[in-house]
């Protein structure tokens, strides 16, 4: 019998889907079940583990049956999704320590509030591109370090939930880069970073951490046990699979530039592929003589962490305007992620929001932008103080109905001015 089938298992928050597919894409046969959550104190959202490999094996069951007699033996191979964040922990023979732990758990949300405003969020953000919240991998074993060290201690894995189902399906630890990059990979390098274990104070776990494989590379077979089960054939290859937001936007094509992909369920992940302002800024030094030949290097120059420096009034008039409980945001027509530049010089903690214009499709002076960070601020545009140094596009705010102070012309050396502000606003 030709292996002329593919076989994806998708094992989300609610629901775990088994799709069969044929060569063109076209799905020929379909199997499904709930997948039950628990909450045994506030806060806690957990699940049965081995539940989920029952709800799993039984969906791809009922869709090889849908699919005819000896389906099974068609498929060429097996690919995985499933939620990401959380966190499901296994002993030395590959069983569940205890109950797993999904993304929509906040029990840590303490652990994040000794983290906030500390070096701990402004280095995390700059070394992986995101900072914890309560569900992520480095968020829950802080909170069991402090709860229950039983479980770190009898844990030989810590591994998300389509690695979880991968270890039943063939015997195999492993996991992806889309699942290695919630909370300890260095964004730049690649590869699970030992600064952020430590950053987090679980370097300890490093050893506990899955070997991370391509996507699209065959992390194991289906074992004679799976196959019983599930009607597959043993010796099956399964690759290793994506998180499922990543899954989502490849399988809808959301690969090119300027494609979006929107998940509109429990987080409403959104989701676009963007290098206009790269290749942009590369197509424009082209042009220069000296630049030509040197176009990446200097783009990773432009937007490097350090590239950016505060005038030195920045840091304490930030600081009092928090300390007098007043909120900051930023409109900014920075064309690239000006975040990564707070976060290096610790200010990403004094500040609530930041508005982009390369994230809004859109520049000052357009009303949207100082609207949209009042809107994230919570505050009334007429009772909001917009400080700028550009009386045309930073003046936008105006029209909106916000009071605006226009700095003096700007000065490369020295403090900025912006003790002003304290004043206006005392």
């Amino acid at each position: 019998m030709a292996r002329d089938l593919v076989l994806g298992v998708d094992a989300g928050h609610t629901v775990t889907k088994a799709v069969l597919f044929d060569a063109t894409g076209r799905p020929v046969a379909r199997g499904s079940g709930m997948l039950p959550l628990s909450t045994p104190r506030p806060h806690w959202v957990e699940r049965d583990m081995d539940a989920v490999w029952r709800t799993a094996y039984q969906a791809v069951a009922a869709c090889l049956a849908e699919a005819g007699p000896d389906a099974g033996r068609s498929v060429a191979a097996v690919g995985l999704a499933g939620h990401g964040d959380g966190l499901y922990a296994v002993d030395e023979r590959g069983l569940p320590v205890r109950a797993g732990i999904v993304a929509m758990d906040t029990r840590a949300e303490a652990v994040l509030e000794e983290w906030r405003g500390t070096p701990v969020w402004s280095r995390a953000l700059e070394l992986s591109g995101t900072v914890p919240f309560a569900g992520s991998p480095a968020a829950l074993p802080a909170w069991l370090a402090r709860h229950e060290p039983e479980v770190l201690q009898q844990s030989r894995w810590l591994l998300s939930c389509k690695d979880w189902l991968r270890l039943r399906l063939t015997g195999s630890v492993a996991t992806d880069p889309t699942d290695a990059g919630a909370s300890f990979t260095d964004m730049r390098r690649g590869g699970y970073s030992p600064e952020l274990l430590d950053l987090y104070g679980l370097g300890a776990l490093a050893g506990m951490l899955p070997p991370v494989l391509a996507c699209d590379a065959v992390s194991g077979t289906v074992t004679p046990e799976a196959a019983a089960l599930t009607g597959l054939t043993a010796g099956t290859p399964v690759v290793t699979g994506a998180h499922d937001i990543d899954a989502a936007a490849l399988g809808i094509g959301g690969t090119a530039p300027g494609e979006l992909s929107l998940i509109a369920w429990s987080f409403s992940i959104n989701q676009v592929v963007s290098d206009q302002h790269r290749r942009a800024m590369q197509g424009w030094w082209e042009r220069v003589d000296f630049l030509r030949g040197a176009e990446e290097a200097a783009y990773r120059e432009l937007t490097a962490p350090d590239a950016w420096i505060p005038y030195p009034d920045t840091e304490p008039v930030l600081r009092t305007l928090r300390e007098r409980g007043l909120r900051v945001g930023i409109v900014s027509d920075f064309a690239w992620d000006l975040r990564t530049h707070l976060a290096h010089h610790g200010l990403d903690a004094l500040i609530d929001t930041c508005v982009i214009s390369y994230e809004q499709g859109r520049e000052k002076p357009d009303p949207h932008l100082f609207l949209k960070a009042c809107a994230d601020l919570g505050t009334d545009p007429r009772a909001t103080l917009m400080v700028g140094d550009n009386p045309i596009r930073d003046g936008g705010a105006a029209a909106c109905g916000l009071r605006t102070y226009i700095l003096p012309s700007e000065h490369r050396t020295g403090e900025r001015g912006l003790a002003d502000v304290l004043r206006i606003v005392a």
